[in-house]
């Protein structure tokens, strides 16, 4: 395939495996965790969608693959609040 050599401009082809997010929005008045399509909830609270996007990662996380949670801060802004890997 094209652009996944050695030679390539593009670079080798990436040996890890792609990024889980993890991500906590807000709809219909209710906080939702987003994991791959899959939405988790509903939660009270934005910290309390931040503190099951963190239980979900301790319970189901797979080891081979970084991880990234996202969340709304204080003016709106969707931000990276952890990024990291999973130990087994």
């Amino acid at each position: 395939m094209p652009g996944n050599d050695e030679k390539s401009f593009l670079g080798p082809k990436s040996r890890r495996a792609p990024t889980c997010l993890y991500i906590v929005l807000q709809s219909r008045g209710a906080w939702w965790v987003d994991r791959e399509g899959k939405s988790l909830g509903p939660y009270t609270t934005r910290d309390e969608a931040e503190s099951g996007a963190f239980h979900l990662i301790a319970v189901f996380g797979d080891p081979a693959r970084p991880t990234e949670v996202w969340s709304r801060d204080d003016a709106g802004k969707i931000r990276l609040i952890w990024k990291g890997d999973i130990k087994a």
